[in-house]
């Protein structure tokens, strides 16, 4: 970023740092596989090769030691005894599984009809153990192709009302968030151009979006699709093949989207700008609407219609077709350091006020609808 936005650059430069950067998100930051084949390494240091000599001639003799070079002893050394740990633990799950399985034919042979109800049980918990220890299979060769660089782990946390608070570390600081299913949620990483998919029930990363531009200030869902802020345009993701399948210039660069419908609620990063801006899927249209002040948050409600926290605490509540607008009272936010989210199936409104959750004080609201 340095180069691109501070040295006085050819286009050719330009681009060769471009696809640098490019190179190395898809083959070291966000390779999953943890290898590639011989032949992408001769066409891929064919390519970095003539990059770098473009940018610097003088490498040449820099370049051909470190294609002669050795591999990193230490690193190998590491990840052999990582394989070693995993082909052990690999072994002592074969070893309980066979018995398990002797056990258990044992005791059906020494069992007659008059218990066929305990042995329907016993199969019941038998297959129970036997998915648990296919789960664990799963997720160490998942490690294995990771080479062991990186685990998630889970902290979970009764609330009074018994639900579980699960949680899952990150490889950077989240930006956004949107569910894609019930079981997988996309996030946005701060300054990071790309989308991190997880699996909510085992934790684990299941793969990466690049995107090739700063993409954290906002993601969503439409038509099966991630719907994420570009520069000035908003980019639509199939999130299973991650190919682009539609972009749509914006008159400003977007922030935060909100799915109602066919339609992306948005508006602009600049602090001047008090429009709500919404685009049309089915018409591929955009449309604004202009408020008391700048738009800060907001909410889809059950209807469709939104409530909008705008700089000063005003909330305005706009209808669901974008044209009308009235002011909220009631909710006495105060400033416009406050996050709102309307719960559909709860029908709560939740305001957390930014500030003061790191004073003393009440930091959060919650309204029943009435």
């Amino acid at each position: 970023m340095i180069l691109l936005n501070c040295c006085n650059l050819t286009p050719d430069e330009k681009a060769a740092i471009k696809k640098l950067r490019q190179y190395k998100n898809d083959y070291l930051s966000h390779n999953i596989k943890g290898t590639i084949t011989k032949r992408e390494y001769k066409t891929l240091w064919a390519d970095l090769t003539n990059f770098i000599l473009q940018l610097d001639s003088s490498k040449q003799d820099a370049m051909a030691r470190i294609e002669a070079r050795p591999l990193d002893e230490a690193l190998c050394s590491r990840y052999c005894l990582n394989l070693l740990d995993l082909h052990k633990r690999l072994d002592e799950i074969d070893d309980t599984i066979k018995t398990m399985n002797n056990s258990v034919q044992g005791t059906l042979q020494n069992m007659g009809r008059s218990v066929q109800g305990s042995l329907q049980n016993m199969e019941t918990s038998i297959l129970g153990t036997l998915n648990n220890i296919d789960t664990s299979l799963q997720e160490l060769l998942y490690y294995a192709r990771r080479g062991m660089a990186s685990k998630c782990f889970t902290e979970r946390n009764n609330n009074q009302d018994g639900s579980q608070i699960d949680s899952i570390n990150l490889q950077g600081n989240p930006c956004c968030v949107t569910p894609v299913n019930i079981t997988t949620v996309a996030v946005t990483l701060g300054y990071v151009n790309s989308i991190d998919m997880y699996d909510i029930n085992n934790k684990l990363k299941l793969k990466s979006i690049s995107v090739h531009e700063m993409c954290y200030k906002g993601i969503t869902t439409l038509t099966n699709k991630l719907v994420v802020c570009g520069a000035n345009r908003l980019l639509f993701k199939d999130h299973h093949t991650g190919e682009l399948v539609r972009t749509t210039q914006t008159d400003c660069y977007p922030s935060r989207l909100y799915n109602s419908g066919d339609r992306i609620f948005y508006f602009s990063s600049n602090n001047n700008d008090n429009k709500l801006s919404w685009y049309s899927y089915t018409d591929d249209k955009h449309y604004t609407k202009t408020l008391p002040s700048k738009p800060s948050w907001m909410t889809i409600l059950q209807d469709g219609s939104m409530y909008v926290v705008c700089i000063g605490g005003s909330v305005q509540h706009v209808s669901s077709d974008g044209k009308q607008n009235e002011n909220v009272t009631g909710l006495c936010l105060g400033n416009d350091n406050v996050l709102i989210s309307y719960n559909g199936k709860q029908n709560k409104l939740v305001t957390i006020n930014k500030v003061q959750r790191f004073a003393r004080g009440v930091a959060v609201q919650i309204f029943k609808e009435v």
